[in-house]
């Protein structure tokens, strides 16, 4: 009989979801690892056992439910097929058993599907949550050594796998597994000699089964671990895009990326052959046992024919040989039901194995633990004796080497030195983010590591050189810190940190959004503070505003505080200055008295120019604000500023930078409004129209379905045949006929593995091919976007990096063995009722009319099962949780420096939790449906039994024309339900199809970075001039930062060939945004931008970024040797143009310093070096590139006094070998004296302009208000 639910595993299962990284072939596949059974149910609580409790009885009632049908099914057929008794009577008989069976199938059921799918909604959402939880308490020295862009993959991966594993798939194995020992019971008390012989032959089924489920685990973790990688390729060069971009480095990770996913690719089709071949071994095991039970079936009954005849008891008739074989042929069935359900649990539990890694690891220090002291008092006296330490990703690299200082409480200590020296390390050390290896550090006599770790961290405030702001109102962010804070205290702490007057002048005063999200700054009153460049990347307006909320935060609490500094200025006054060199503390004194001893230190003031005083300018920044007066010809005077006029980034900035000073800060977020660039091509190409693109293995598979559909009917004619056999009152007859059709079943087991070996490697070519195809373009797509297109927040990290990976995955399902199954379906359907219509046209067409009962049942569950909520970006919460996941993890030290995780993790769960009420609610649904489908499947067999039996009694049909026409169809029916396995797939996987078609074939964007389009010049001499320009960022239409319409004229600037001008200014002037224009990041609104007379809109992006080289405030990195980092300035460079390189930039020597020199392997964000010593290696990278014109933004600010000497004589240097444009935005004025010309922006113009000597001589100029701020005159 057909089993609705009974089927063997769909083809396509066990699909690959990740990506991967490697320029060699890949190794062989890894042996499957798995975590314990009982760790898939890690995160069940007590109301989940229940549910699954409840589910489980449910799942084995229906899964009893048609064995028992069984057994009124054989008892019927030996009255019809004998032509004994009163056929309507048993007819009527049967009507009433279906129907009360049908109406108790629908309640145990619906209870099945809905108590799972709870279950499973639930376990998923505490399993994202609990796994986020695990990935923000480990240690820092952990995301040192693993890549934090892989982690957001494993998530995304196991979170679909676990929920499969856990929810449907386990509810259908329960019930399969039911079925089988309900089939076997009954089998065995009808005939138990026959049960006996098809027992022998369960194995066999058995060990196909199991080989099914391990080649889909093994398939699985071939091309997961791989996926995973490419996912760490797409997420780096996404991540940094516009270091990218001005590097032309598209290409680049373009092809490290296509390598990655056509070796899953190769992968891939491997494992279709296999997956093709298990899936015919299990079909023909099943059929050969069935040619071996018709055969010895028939021998029983002909040694029984006799007894049959004389109408004696207990004797084995065909009905009992059909019901035991019917039995036998259910619990078969649900065994072969079972692979999918225990490839789901394998999937699910080789998902798990990285996540339970994580779950289950206990980290080196805690920051969740309530483990640990907590002192009534703290006071700030601290003592370092660190007798050795190196980084865990760097375990040859000794960093700190006898480190020893003692500061008391209340004082201020400033560090200094050049990079690499160890002074942010002592910040690391203090925070706890590491241990010494060797050593203690001790607050108020207690080692930090007896203490609490939230606790020392919550006596601290941290400030680092980049700051950053939660998603949510301004006073969200500063409310995350003391949750519950009134508005009275939000008020206080803004005022302290000087922000307060600005904030209130937004349009919606301190509840201004910057972005959509989460949390953000805490309320604090820390005991120590740590500055570690707090005031490095600011303009010296916004350093003299942010000095003094320090100076009130020092006036307000006597407090123990670090200060790490470049600008020796800013640490004059501190209580003690240690100077640190190489791991050491060299020299330890106040301002006077390491002046006196003329060493280190003082080599370092003299460096700067001065003895380090600053002269404060009484003034200044009124100066600033509201300009001058009149002076020379070439000085031009600036109009008041309205905050409110700067851009919302500028200004949020601002107050990011000031306010940390007393607050601490979360997690950055993607900026923007809704919009973008992509569209939809009316003439991309359809699905189908991609997939038969490979035609050769289309057409192969199709063809190899199409058997398919053929088989799954002719299965029904057989079995009608021998039904018909069995009641023949000829001995030799029933031996001989029996003995012919059992053959025929060991002919449909061949070429079940024929076809289905074909079926799965053709489509399988087609699938892998055109998902390799669909990620690439994606990647590709993405890459070829303008810098606007990332600005928006739809395009955030995470929404892009889950794109590329889940939604290109759906298509997969979709695609090479769903056309399959379509085709599959058709023939299953059109030839069962060829053979129905050519048996019966009378039972046939009371079948066709059943079919759309069947159908709407069927499209209602459908329609439910499409509804059920996704996780990806385009489902609601999705993309804002998935976004949350990947900045968490992008920003795990500023997390980890305020203790942010238990209010990260309550965002994500908030993000989450409308997801799981979604699931929940539609797993009930499901279940309803799914109870009123098994309803109207035993509805449907009574009806076709009565009519049936009432034909045969009436002489209309014969008994082997009424089994023909039944079997066929409803065989046939089985197979209809096989080829449409998952099929809920299909919405999901076309909206994924469009979204992913869409952006391959959106609109060429007007900045295409990967276009052969434009013109090349064949020498560029360098000559930029900005005309007219008008400009506002697409993420922030409504602040125009260069120019507008309520500006007189655009910004107009030329700059001759081989001149060096510098930009000075406020933060939010428009200083960087005249470098984002000469590398077209973007274009302006109105007005150009031209390159030696060139509109840059004529010239092919890629020569143009091939001629400027770029060197920006943070340096980003990539993974790879630091040989390979100087290398992607210039394609194809040579060894000896990257060591010259690294000398031009003297970061040679810190190289060599290096265990493996050049070929340092750097990790993830570049962790393995200091600050300085990154930014030297991007300015390698920029003087490898060689080219005509170079733009610095801040490229020095993060340098301390040693390196920034160092760089710009390099710098200077590279003046001398070569006349070269250069663009210079600077806040130290010192760096920029030899400039050919200086202009002083403020609110997107040119107030001042004129060389350096020029701007001081107007004693009133905005210009020489800053160089005397700066102590420069």
């Amino acid at each position: 009989m057909a089993v609705s639910n009974a089927a063997v595993p769909p083809a396509g299962d066990g699909k690959d979801k990740d990506a991967l990284t490697a320029s060699t072939p890949a190794p062989p596949a890894p042996k499957v690892e798995l975590v314990p059974f009982s760790d898939l149910f890690y995160f069940a609580d007590g109301l989940d056992w229940f549910c699954m409790f409840l589910g489980t009885l449910s799942a084995c009632a229906t899964g009893v439910a048609m064995p028992v049908f069984m057994i009124i099914f054989g008892s019927i057929l030996d009255e019809i097929g004998t032509g004994q008794g009163s056929f309507k009577d048993t007819i009527n008989q049967l009507a009433l058993a279906m129907s009360a069976l049908g109406a108790g199938t629908f309640l145990v059921s619906a209870f099945q599907v809905a108590f799972f799918a709870y279950a499973s909604a639930r376990q998923t959402e505490r399993l994202r949550a609990t796994l986020l939880r695990s990935i923000l308490r480990q240690e820092i020295g952990w995301f040192d050594t693993n890549n934090g862009g892989e982690l957001a993959t494993v998530l995304s991966e196991a979170t679909s796998a676990f929920q499969e594993g856990t929810g449907r798939r386990v509810s259908e194995g329960v019930q399969a597994l039911a079925q089988f020992l309900a089939g076997l019971i009954i089998a065995f008390t009808q005939s138990w000699r026959l049960s006996l012989v098809l027992l022998a032959g369960l194995p066999l089924i058995g060990g196909a089964a199991v080989a099914l489920s391990s080649v889909m685990s093994e398939a699985k973790a071939a091309t997961s671990a791989q996926y995973a990688k490419a996912g760490g390729v797409a997420n780096e060069a996404l991540g940094a895009i516009r270091t990218v971009a001005s590097l032309g480095a598209e290409r680049k990770f373009m092809e490290a990326y296509n390598r990655l996913i056509e070796e899953a690719e190769r992968v891939g089709i491997g494992k279709s052959v296999k997956l093709g071949a298990a899936n015919g071994l299990l079909f023909s095991s099943a059929f050969f046992i069935y040619a071996l039970a018709f055969w010895y079936g028939s021998l029983q009954v002909a040694d029984n024919l006799p007894c049959v005849l004389a109408g004696g008891t207990g004797c084995i008739t065909g009905g009992a040989v059909i019901t035991t074989f019917f039995s036998f042929l259910i619990g078969a069935f649900s065994l072969g039901q079972l692979a999918p359900s225990l490839n789901a649990v394998a999937v699910a539990r080789a998902s798990l194995v990285r996540v339970m890694a994580i779950v289950k690891r206990t980290p080196a220090m805690d920051p969740l633990s309530i483990a640990g002291r907590t002192l009534e008092e703290v006071r700030g006296d601290i003592e370092f004796d660190v007798e050795d330490f190196h980084y865990p990703a760097r375990p040859h690299n000794r960093v700190c080497d006898h480190y020893r200082l003692s500061v008391k409480a209340g004082e201020t200590v400033a560090l200094c030195g050049p990079s690499g020296s160890g002074k942010s390390t002592a910040i690391s050390l203090l925070l706890r983010f590491f241990d010494p290896v060797a050593g203690s550090i001790t607050l108020d006599g207690h080692d930090l590591r007896s203490l609490n770790l939230k606790f020392l961290r919550d006596c601290i405030g941290y400030v680092g050189q980049e700051p950053v702001l939660f998603s949510g109102s301004i006073a969200d962010n500063i409310r995350k810190g003391k949750p519950g804070a009134s508005d009275e205290e939000v008020v206080a702490a803004a005022k302290a940190a000087n922000a307060y007057d600005f904030c209130i002048e937004f349009p919606d005063g301190m509840q201004t959004e910057e972005r959509k999200g989460t949390d953000a700054f805490p309320i604090v009153n820390p005991a120590i503070l740590l500055l570690d460049e707090a005031t490095s990347a600011l303009d010296s307006h916004s350093e003299k505003i942010v000095q003094e909320a320090l100076d009130n935060l020092a006036r307000s609490k006597k407090r123990t505080t670090f200060v790490v500094a470049h600008r020796l200025s800013t640490i004059r006054e501190a209580d003690k200055i240690a100077v640190i060199d190489k791991g050491q503390v060299k020299e330890l004194g106040s301002h006077e008295e390491l002046m006196a001893r003329q060493g280190i230190y003082a080599e370092l003031v003299a460096l700067q120019g001065g003895s380090g005083r600053e002269e404060a300018v009484e003034g200044a920044g009124k100066v600033q604000a509201e300009g001058g007066a009149e002076g020379g010809d070439e000085v031009t005077r600036v109009k008041s500023v309205s905050v409110s006029r700067l851009p919302l980034g500028a200004s949020m900035r601002r107050l990011s930078r000031a306010v940390s000073q007393v607050l601490r800060e979360s997690l950055p977020f993607q900026d923007g409004v809704e919009g973008g660039t992509e569209g939809t091509a009316e003439d991309r190409p359809s699905l189908w129209g991609l997939s038969f693109r490979h035609w050769p293995y289309l057409l192969v598979g199709l063809l190899s379905n199409c058997a398919l559909g053929v088989l799954f009917p002719f299965w029904g004619y057989l079995l009608a045949n021998v039904m018909s056999v069995f009641y023949s009152t000829d001995r030799d007859y029933i031996l001989e006929r029996g003995s012919f059709w059992a053959g025929m079943f060991v002919v449909l087991g061949s070429a079940a593995i024929l076809f289905y070996t074909l079926a799965f490697w053709g489509l399988g070519n087609v699938a892998e091919r055109l998902a390799a195809w669909l990620r690439k373009g994606c990647f590709e797509a993405m890459l070829r976007q303008s810098i606007g297109w990332f600005d928006m927040p739809k395009n955030n990290l995470g929404a892009l990096t889950a794109r590329l990976e889940t939604e290109t995955q759906q298509i997969h399902k979709i695609s090479g063995d769903m056309l399959g199954r379509q085709c599959q379906a058709f023939f299953t359907l059109f030839v069962g009722l060829m053979i129905a219509f050519s048996a019966s046209w009378r039972i046939a067409l009371v079948t066709l009319a059943t079919f759309p009962i069947q159908a709407a049942a069927n499209a209602i569950q459908m329609q439910v099962a499409l509804g059920q909520v996704s996780d990806q970006p385009g489902s609601e919460g999705g993309e804002e949780a998935n976004g949350l996941l990947s900045a968490a993890i992008a920003s795990i030290r500023t997390v980890s420096a305020f203790s942010m995780q238990e209010g990260l993790l309550g965002s994500y769960r908030r993000a989450i939790a409308p997801l799981a009420t979604k699931k929940k609610l539609t797993g009930v649904m499901s279940g309803v449906i799914f109870g009123l489908t098994q309803f109207v499947m035993f509805g449907t067999y009574g009806l076709l039994f009565w009519y049936g039996g009432n034909l045969v009694s009436e002489g209309k049909a014969t008994f082997q024309e009424m089994m023909e026409a039944i079997m066929s169809i409803l065989m046939g029916a089985m197979g209809l339900g096989q080829a449409l396995t998952d099929m809920a797939d299909v919405k999901e996987g076309r909206a994924a199809t469009n979204r992913v078609l869409d952006l391959i074939y959106s609109p060429t964007p007007t900045i295409d970075a990967l276009s052969p389009v434009g013109a090349k010049l064949k020498d560029v001499k360098g000559e930029i001039e900005f005309k007219d320009i008008s400009f506002r960022y697409p993420a922030r239409l409504d602040q125009y930062v260069l120019g507008g319409p309520d500006k007189a004229g655009g910004f107009s600037l030329r700059i001759p060939p081989g001149q060096t001008v510098a930009f000075v200014g406020p933060s939010g002037s428009g200083k960087s945004t005249t470098v984002a224009l000469s590398l077209r990041f973007y274009d302006p609104e109105d007005g150009r931008v031209t390159l030696d007379g060139h509109d840059l809109k004529a010239l092919n992006v890629k020569h143009l970024r091939e001629h400027v080289s770029y060197v920006g405030q943070e340096p980003i990195l990539f993974k790879g040797t630091v040989a390979e980092n100087i290398a992607y300035g210039l394609e194809g460079a040579s060894r000896e143009q990257i060591i010259a390189a690294a000398k031009a930039a003297h970061a040679h020597d810190f190289i060599m310093g290096f265990t493996h020199g050049y070929e340092t392997d750097l990790a993830e964000g570049s962790i393995n070096v200091s600050g300085g010593q990154k930014q030297r290696l991007a300015i390698a990278r920029a003087v490898i590139k060689d080219a005509p014109v170079l733009l610095l933004d801040e490229a020095t600010s993060a340098l301390d006094n040693e390196s920034e000497r160092l760089v710009q004589e390099a710098l200077d240097d590279l003046q001398k070998q070569k006349k070269r444009t250069t663009l210079v935005i600077a806040h130290r004025l010192s760096t920029i004296r030899d400039a050919d010309l200086i202009v002083v922006m403020r609110q997107g113009e040119i107030v001042e302009h004129g060389s350096f000597q020029k701007l001081i001589q107007d004693k009133n100029g905005t210009f020489s208000a800053l160089a005397r701020q700066q102590g420069l005159i």
